[in-house]
């Protein structure tokens, strides 16, 4: 099993905000601004989105390098509706993979293919065994 550490840190200077600290690099996290949250911070909903959509990137990228076809202007966009009753939950996700350069015939194919078995596009719709544990602290004795 992989283990990534992601440490959360709140920062008291904004009610809701957190930071999660991931190989050295600190990510602030936030609620949404319509709850209170910060507009300038990501939300969890927000960085689950870029992290699919950056998978997506990443796999398409390799792809093309692979063929030689130009894929650094590669952008891709992810958006999403959610649930109208609880629970919260993200409905529908459209993936939109938007070369800037032409993309020939041959490759359009071979690269949704790619796109679609990235690991996090992989991850949703094979389901992971998620458990969630609480580590209590230990008192001294």
């Amino acid at each position: 099993m992989n283990d990534i550490d992601v440490t959360l840190h709140r920062d008291h200077a904004y009610d809701h905000e957190y930071a999660a600290l991931v190989r050295g690099n600190l990510i602030h996290i936030n609620r949404p601004h319509s709850m209170g949250g910060a507009e300038a911070v990501a939300t969890p909903t927000e960085l689950f989105l870029a992290n699919l959509a950056a998978s997506v990137a990443n796999a398409a990228r390799r792809y093309l390098a692979r063929h030689g076809v130009p894929g650094e202007l590669l952008e891709v966009a992810a958006i999403y509706d959610t649930g109208d009753r609880p629970p919260s939950w993200i409905r529908s996700i459209d993936v939109h993979i938007r070369p800037q350069a032409v993309i020939p015939e041959q490759h359009r194919a071979g690269l949704i293919a790619v796109a679609r078995s990235c690991v996090i596009h992989n991850s949703m719709v094979w389901t992971p065994d998620i458990r969630v544990d609480l580590d209590l602290p230990v008192r001294a004795a």
